[in-house]
């Protein structure tokens, strides 16, 4: 039951900001939407919000898959895509800090924490003197 209310959760809330997103688009088609997305368990998420808008709403959403957490508010400044959901405020404060991105929130995501994977380590414990482990190199996410 978590899962399906966590999923319908999520499927509002991209809805809700593709809603948005939309508002003021000069295109031919008001109701076709480029939405960038991170390949994965996101992506997996956004097509079932891409299905519910089509059925319910009419909405044509093209999913755009990055495979990377900088290129989707790139290619969102350069108008390359309409909308992305991807990442949390923080992030995207910092980027627009860092980068002069002229971006705004229009809603609320689905986020999935980052986290580490091994197929060889199984807890901490296990982590020798000198192992390397890779972290985000942007503070939000540490």
């Amino acid at each position: 039951m978590a899962f399906k209310f966590k999923t319908f959760a999520a499927v509002g809330a991209l809805i809700g900001s593709l809603a948005l997103a939309g508002c003021g688009q000069d295109e031919k088609d008001p109701n076709h939407i480029k939405v960038g997305v991170i390949v994965g368990a996101e992506q997996q998420v956004a097509e079932v919000a891409q299905k519910v808008a089509k059925e319910k709403y009419g909405l044509d959403v093209e999913l755009v898959t990055f495979n990377d957490y900088v290129l989707p508010n790139e290619a969102l400044s350069k108008g390359d895509i309409d909308a992305n959901a991807f990442q949390h405020k923080p992030y995207l404060d910092q980027q627009i800090k860092d980068r002069g991105y002229k971006l705004v929130s229009v809603g609320k995501t689905f986020v999935y924490p980052i986290a580490g994977y091994s197929k060889k380590i199984k807890s901490l414990d296990e982590l020798k003197d000198g192992s390397q482990v890779a972290v985000p190199n942007d503070p939000t996410n540490l």
